[in-house]
């Protein structure tokens, strides 16, 4: 039944609905017989008033005196849809059955992507119910085409093999149409065991049962092994999701499985399943391999399934197989090397020296040893395995440096004790003290002892006067233009701005203009170059549409995007709402494909130092449109970077500011900064994106037409962020501000700061000292409570407080304390406002935070702050 809320927006909301449109809504028979010449007419939307009557699930008397004004039935409204369509998502079989029984009606009519009412009646129910089976039967037997798709490919298989309750969904629908096109594939060549494969919460037994019953065998090999877009095969997507047993392997090897298959990274099916297990699969291994899954076959980067291990007794079924672990990869860097590069336990790198023969002096590209691996990993157990097994500790690299030196340069202590207690020779410092000082340091301290009077860096175990430590460890670790860091960076570019290119040739309405962001753009990066920014320009979406603040979003941190006036709106129509704003869900679900299909090819990867491990996925962070995947660095100095890269889709008109956040009262502004604007971000009100693996294209599912729940509002209000002109405004400063905004967030840094022992609280309430006392607190991590944004704001406001001279004057470590200080301030009064965003608060306590949580995490970050100011000094 409608709600009365419901009717009542339809009724007196600016929806444009005619006299004849209200009559339906209100059932009034009578003015429906008046207003009969009006039986055409549309709304706002393009819906005829046969459109409202067939909508909901409801009797309606009005639908009757409709049919006797002869309607066109296939009517379509701004998204190409009919009343067929509407009548199939209503639920109420009479509606369909109402507009079957039309001469004229097409039964087969598409809306803007594609769904026809067969598609719709598909993905509009979550359970193949007695009357969803009833409307099924009633379309087939008036004509409709069983092997229709949707404009991306998706046939009533997809979509039921997409559904929570995909099994009985799937063999009802085969039960009642044996002859569907199984094989029928999507435009990325997905099958829909592809989605069933993946999307699938039921026990494997409910799968296989189904695989057995209801496929052919030469079905099943057909379906098992199609290889979609993105180099996956059903057959290969099982491994990733470990929701299974040999037994179900040995099934889909019975149907005819391939298990010599690859990806298009040369990735095989023991690649896989070697890489993603964390539990043990010997069983699934060797059923693998006996239906001739190869052992030693190497993918795109020269690595080997073994390569890939790092679990004890997958480890030794390699060796049973006499795999050579000595065999190297593009780089040259052996498999011992690259599975100790990812931690294994100590009793895994033995075996493989006593029993697998692995080299300990072997000597990668860069002459690195398996010694400089760990001392730059700062994995003191391996240290001291290898050095029992023979490792030179005098083998020097293309740096020329002895492993205690890789492990000094890289600030690595566990490893650097480890190998000067082997050295019996002095050894000169690169730096003053700056290891012994941190040997010193203390790794942990209590909130009571930060809160005492008298606590300071000394009582950390740092020098008395600790400025030229600081400007030493500064001097270390910021990033700056160095013959490899230049080359890392370039190189991370170069391939996201390849993958950026693939995605455009796969639709041109994603041409993408690459912007770099982040501590790297800005020359404020410290340490490893392990996290890369970038924001994505949909270029094509500012051709069509405008930015706009409305009434809305005034005073707030969004905006919208709004259909020009004078586009042609085809284009963009399937994301944009009735009124021509534009809705970013689905336009990033394609996107999501899109990138996820270009690093699954292996045109990036040319030419290039990079690679990846074969269980990598692209995912989505806390629901927010910012894609993130990971892809790892080999090199000389840096011996191995597994680098985070996010990308941020946006528009960017440069100098677009909304007229209620710039303000002339913006002390350092200036017309560099200006010039630079704001991005318009795709985190909407809403802030719900998440089922980004399936492509949710049903316009009826999205809210389109109807908007019941306000979902579409609040997904076209879309987040302001100020990152270009934050940019600009930091590299307008003095280079001490940037140096001193490096230096606080080197102290942050787990290198330097104590993690804090909570202790004590500071609250009076009893249910919130019961809580303290119940919970085992882990102890509070400064690097990951204290957010470089905040510190970045905070240089902002250092600045803006100092005169002209005075900022000329600062040095980076003054301006570093000071930097705490005001952080100290703001977590006080737990209000942080961005320095060129107003209306919101970067110490904003995140959604879903517990009541006992709302005190802590000011609390801890009121303590991190209090330990920053007092390791400065």
């Amino acid at each position: 039944m409608a709600s009365y809320e419901d009717i009542v927006e339809e009724l007196y909301q600016p929806t444009g609905n005619g006299p004849l449109h209200r009559a339906v809504l209100l059932k009034d028979e009578q003015t429906a017989k008046k207003y009969g010449h009006l039986i055409n007419d549309v709304n706002f939307k393009g819906e005829t008033p046969l459109h409202l009557a067939v909508k909901r699930n409801e009797e309606n008397p009005v639908k009757r005196i409709l049919m006797e004004f002869r309607p066109n039935v296939n009517a379509r409204n701004k998204w190409h849809q009919t009343p067929l369509h509407y009548a199939v998502n209503s639920g109420k079989n009479e509606n369909l059955n109402v507009l079957l029984n039309t001469e004229g009606i097409d039964i087969d009519a598409k809306d803007l992507n594609g769904y026809t009412p067969l598609l719709c009646l598909v993905d509009a129910h979550e359970e193949a119910s007695p009357d969803w089976a009833s409307g099924f039967r009633s379309l087939l037997e008036a004509g409709a085409n069983r092997n229709s798709k949707t404009t991306y490919g998706y046939g009533i298989l997809h979509l039921a093999a997409a559904k929570r309750n995909n099994t009985n969904f799937l063999s009802t629908i085969l039960d009642l149409i044996p002859d569907v096109d199984l094989l029928s594939l999507t435009t990325m060549d997905e099958n829909f065991l592809h989605i069933y494969m993946f999307q699938f919460a039921e026990v494997y037994e409910i799968a296989q049962e189904f695989i057995e019953k209801s496929l052919k065998k030469e079905d099943a090999r057909a379906l098992l092994n199609q290889r979609d877009a993105f180099g996956n095969t059903p057959f290969s997507l099982v491994m990733e999701d470990r929701n299974f047993d040999s037994n179900f392997i040995s099934t889909l090897l019975s149907f005819g499985a391939d298990a010599t298959t690859t990806d298009f990274l040369g990735n095989t099916i023991l690649h896989r399943l070697v890489c993603s297990a964390a539990s043990p699969i010997i069983p699934e291994i060797i059923c693998l391999v006996r239906a001739g899954a190869p052992t030693k076959k190497t993918n795109f980067f020269g690595q080997s399934p073994a390569a890939l291990a790092y679990e004890m007794d997958v480890i030794e079924f390699f060796i049973r197989e006499h795999v050579d672990f000595n065999q190297t990869d593009a780089w040259k860097r052996s498999a011992f090397t690259t599975i100790a590069d990812q931690k294994p336990r100590p009793e895994v790198i033995k075996t493989l020296i006593t029993k697998g023969g692995a080299d300990v002096h072997i000597r990668d590209r860069y002459g690195s040893t398996p010694l400089h691996l760990a001392a730059y990993n700062d994995f003191d157990y391996q240290v001291d395995i290898l050095l029992s097994h023979g490792a030179d500790k005098g083998a020097k690299d293309e740096m020329n440096d002895l492993p205690w030196e890789t492990a000094d340069r890289h600030l690595c202590l566990n490893s650097y004790r480890r190998l000067r207690q082997e050295e019996n020779e002095s050894v000169l410092y690169r730096r003053v003290n700056t290891m012994d000082i941190l040997g010193q340091r203390r790794s942990s301290v209590t909130a009571s002892e930060i809160q005492k009077v008298g606590f300071s860096h000394i009582s950390i175990g740092f020098p008395e006067d600790p400025r030229s430590f600081y400007e030493n460890m500064l001097k270390q670790s910021l990033i700056e233009p160095r013959s490899e860091e230049e080359r890392i960076v370039s190189t991370v570019r170069k391939f996201v701005g390849n993958v950026c290119d693939l995605v455009g040739e796969y639709d041109s309405r994603f041409k993408v203009k690459l912007i770099p962001t982040g501590s790297t753009a800005e020359g404020t990066k410290v340490g490893k170059l392990d996290e890369f920014d970038f924001f994505l320009g949909m270029e094509e979406l500012l051709n069509s549409f405008d930015i706009i603040k409305t009434p809305g979003v005034q005073r707030t941190p969004y905006a919208c995007l709004k259909m020009k006036p004078d586009v042609c709106g085809d284009l963009f129509a399937q994301f944009t709402t009735s009124e021509g704003f534009f809705v970013a869900y689905q336009f990033l679900q394609h996107l999501y494909k899109y990138i996820k299909k270009a690093l699954g090819s292996n045109k990036p990867w040319k030419y290039t130092d990079l690679s990846n491990r074969c269980e990598n996925k692209i995912h989505v962070i806390d629901g927010k449109p910012v894609f993130n995947f990971v892809i790892y660095w080999t090199g000389s100095k840096f011996k191995h970077i597994k680098i985070s890269v996010d990308l941020v889709p946006d528009v960017y008109m440069p100098g677009w500011w909304p007229s209620d956040i710039l303000s002339a009262k913006i002390r350092l502004l200036n017309q560099d900064i200006r010039d630079a604007g704001c991005f318009l971000i795709f985190q909407s009100h809403e802030n719900d994106f998440h089922n980004f693996r399936f492509l949710e294209d049903s316009l009826m599912k999205l809210g389109f037409p109807d908007d019941k729940d306000g979902k579409l509002r609040r997904r076209s209000k879309l987040r302001v962020s100020v990152a270009p002109a934050e940019i600009a405004l930091m590299k307008s400063l003095p280079e001490a501000f940037l140096r001193g905004y490096a230096m606080a967030k080197l102290v942050k840094g787990e290198h330097i700061c104590p993690e804090i022992i909570v202790d004590v609280m500071p609250w009076d309430s009893l249910s919130l000292r019961r809580d303290f006392e119940k919970k085992k607190m882990l102890p509070a991590k400064p690097w990951h409570i204290i957010k470089s944004y905040m510190l970045k704001n905070c240089t902002f406001r250092a600045a803006d407080q100092m005169t002209h001279d005075a900022m000329l004057d600062a040095d980076p470590y003054d301006i570093a304390k000071y930097i705490f200080k005001i952080l100290l301030q703001s977590c006080k009064s737990k209000s942080l406002v961005p320095y060129l965003l107003p209306y919101t608060n970067v110490l904003e306590l995140p959604r879903g935070t517990s009541s006992y949580d709302t005190e802590m995490l000011p609390f801890k970050r009121e303590l991190c702050a209090q330990l920053g100011v007092s390791i400065l000094g």
